[in-house]
This record gives structure tokens, C-alpha cells and sequence, in this order.
């Protein structure tokens, strides 16, 4: 069976959540589908990142894209600027071609963002939103000031009527939480599968080694709500820590403001090569997230790396996890953020339970394998006509 995957990044290297869950799932559905990858790119796709998806596809075809330029164009349409920045025409042209020739049974599209590229209506297609983007561009709009809150509301105005538009031209739509669906269900009914995250649990094992920091917060650094969570840290928490408190603050890109703030307290390290080494050389996974929308890989990871996680209750909620309290250390302010930090940091509460439940809950249910299953079953049930076992 002839699967075409629309993505709107290059699946590889692994430093966004979007890229991770996609690359997984090409994983997972190249064991029943010959998978047709097609990416837009507006960067150098390096060679190892093509090595790292040709053992799991069939072909790879990669589309130039000018984001910016397209995004400007699109200034006068209601559509979504992040819609606009990944559609181009002529891109659009020659994956109709492409389209053709495969004759697929089926076509994968990753994000909402790609969703303008269409192709005959004989195809059956679903997509995976994977977040309520709507949502969270309302919230960032909440927190931004002058042209950047402008921007935020405006783009949020125009998601809300885009989701709503096109939900419905899709076989099946998958999210990545029940409270991301619920978020959508508000304003429109109709059918969601709930596609967790997943996290590799042969990779992710804890190995005892000096712990040289007692915080550690891991994440895309470009992503705004962890720019927000971090400096909530440094500047609201960590001046209430003992004045030996380390933290280390690990993610890709950085921004130069956050880059500024480093000193013999506080390590920003950007990207790295093994991010077990985060987890391992650490005390506890601080996660004051507010405003984010999905779900918290980097939660998942830590609780596999049997390593305390301190989070807001946005970012349990998110994880959909049951009973989720006997996993995680749950805060809903300042104090209870810097009361839980200190008793864990001071060993005057018992971590050892939490953490190897912790662990437990994500071998047994979050593995990549385990999560992606309803994803195949419902694409082979799509294909073959039958009803969907999910």
C-alpha cells in the first residue's frame, strides 16, 4: 500500500516536537505502507538527515520553499500567515505531478500548515493537527504587547476560521490530547482521534553519573512558551533556591536575551548531541509551562530517565496521563513551585516511589510503538474500506 506523507519541515535532525513525532511515525507506518515523503524546506537538507529516513521510505522528495516571501504574499487573504509561509504555487504544481504518478491509497498530512496542498478528490486523506494552534497563538496574544500581540491575535482570528474550515474535508483528524481536542470541540463537532506523543524507551534509559546541575528545564529554545517558562525560572525561582542551586538549560536555539543570562548558576548549552546527558547529570526536571498547547515530550523523557519532575498542572493535563499525581509533582503557584523544588533538592521527601512509577507508566503505554498503533490501524482501515478499530 502507497502511503504520501505531507510534512512541512524535513523530519530530521530531531530538535522540534513536530519533527520528532513525525519521524516516528514514518517508523511506525513504513512497517505496513511504502511510505512518499514529501517536505518543504526553507533550509539545506544535510545528507545524514536523508540517511536517517531513507531506511523508512520508499522515495524522498524535498520542496524548495520561500516562507517569507510567501507569507507576504498571502498578507491580503484570511488565511493563517503560517499557512501562507509553507504554500507555494509552483510547489503545489509538482507535487500534483508527483501525486499522480505514485497514485497513492492515501495521503498523510502533517500540521494544518499543509493543508492547502490539494490533489484529486479520488485520493482519501487525513491529517494530523497535532495541536490546537488556534489556541495557543490566543495565548501567546495574551502575554506579547504592541505588533507582536497584534500578530498573535490576528493569527489566532485567522486559525480559528481556517480549522473550522477545512476540518471536515479530511477521512480522519488526529490530536495530540483530549484537551487539545476539547479546545476545538467547543466550537465545532466532529471526530477526533487522540495521538499521543510517544518517546523512544530503548533509548531512553537512566545511567548513574555525577549530577553536576540540580535543575535541569530541556526543550526547544525557539518555542516561545519555553522562552517564558525559562525565564519565569531564573527570574521568579531561582533567586528563592540556596545560593549553590545550578540549573542547566538545554534545547536548540537559544535566543541571544536568554544566551545573556548565563553565568557560574545558570547553563544554557543549546543543542546537544545526546540529551540523556541533561537528564543524567541532574537532580530534578523543573516544567513551569503556562501557555503551551500539547503535550510536553521532554515531561515523558524525564519520567523514563527516572529523574523528579516538578510542573504546572497545564502541563499535566496535557499528558494525558490517569491518576497523573502519583507521577509528578503538580504546581499551581510560586510557593508550591519553590516548596516542592526545595524538598526535593534537600531529600526531605521521598522521590524514589514517584519515579519508578514514573518510569513504569511510560515503558508500559507511551512507547513510540505502542502510541502509533491506532495511527496504522486507522489509515489500513481508511484503505481497505473497513471500519476504523479504534
Amino acid at each position: 500500500m502507497k502511503l504520501v506523507i505531507i510534512a512541512s519541515r524535513f523530519p530530521y535532525p530531531l530538535e522540534k516536537g513536530d519533527k520528532l513525532r513525525l519521524f516516528y511515525q514514518i517508523k511506525s507506518l513504513s512497517k505496513e505502507f511504502e511510505i512518499y515523503l514529501c517536505s518543504l524546506t526553507d533550509i539545506p537538507i544535510e545528507k545524514a538527515s536523508y540517511k536517517a529516513l531513507e531506511k523508512y521510505c520508499k522515495e524522498i522528495h524535498v520542496f524548495k520553499i520561500h516562507g517569507k516571501k510567501n507569507a507576504f504574499k498571502g498578507l491580503l487573504n484570511k488565511k493563517p500567515f503560517q499557512v501562507n509561509y509553507f504554500y507555494d504555487r509552483s510547489v503545489h504544481k509538482q507535487m500534483n505531478v508527483l501525486v499522480e504518478r505514485i497514485a497513492p491509497d492515501h495521503i498523510f498530512y502533517q500540521l494544518l500548515r499543509t493543508t492547502e496542498y490539494s490533489f484529486n478528490a479520488r485520493y482519501s486523506k487525513s491529517v494530523d493537527m497535532m495541536d490546537c494552534f488556534s489556541k495557543g497563538y490566543k495565548l501567546r496574544g495574551f502575554k506579547e504587547k504592541g505588533l507582536r500581540k497584534r500578530f498573535y491575535k490576528a493569527e489566532a482570528h485567522r486559525l480559528i476560521a481556517y480549522e473550522d474550515s477545512i476540518i471536515d474535508t479530511f477521512t480522519h483528524k488526529y490530536i495530540i490530547s483530549k484537551q487539545d481536542k476539547n479546545a476545538l470541540l467547543k466550537r465545532r463537532k466532529t471526530e477526533f482521534h487522540v495521538l499521543s506523543n510517544g518517546i523512544d524507551t530503548e533509548y531512553f534509559n537512566p545511567i548513574k553519573q555525577k549530577q553536576k546541575y540540580d535543575i535541569v528545564f530541556v526543550g526547544n529554545m525557539g518555542y516561545e512558551p519555553n522562552i517564558y517558562a525559562v525565564r519565569y525560572i531564573i527570574e521568579e525561582l531561582l533567586p528563592k533556591f540556596d545560593d549553590r542551586a545550578t540549573i542547566l538549560i538545554a534545547g536548540a536555539r537559544p535566543p541571544a536575551q536568554l544566551k545573556a543570562k548565563a553565568n557560574s548558576r545558570i547553563t544554557i548549552s543549546g543543542w546537544l548531541e545526546d540529551i540523556r546527558d541533561a537528564y543524567n547529570e541532574s537532580k530534578l526536571f523543573l516544567a513551569p509551562i503556562r501557555d503551551g498547547i500539547g503535550q510536553q515530550n521532554k515531561i515523558l523523557e524525564a519520567m523514563a530517565m527516572e529523574l523528579p519532575c516538578v510542573v504546572s498542572k497545564e502541563v499535566a493535563e496535557g499528558l494525558d496521563i490517569p491518576e497523573v499525581e502519583k507521577y509528578l509533582f503538580i504546581a499551581d503557584s510560586k510557593e508550591e513551585y519553590i516548596a516542592y523544588v526545595k524538598n526535593i533538592l534537600d531529600q526531605t521527601v521521598d522521590t524514589s516511589q514517584r519515579i519508578g512509577l514514573a518510569r513504569g507508566y511510560v515503558l508500559d503505554h507511551r512507547s513510540w510503538e505502542a502510541v502509533n498503533k491506532k495511527l496504522t490501524s486507522t489509515i489500513s482501515s481508511i484503505v481497505s474500506g473497513g471500519k476504523s478499530v479504534v
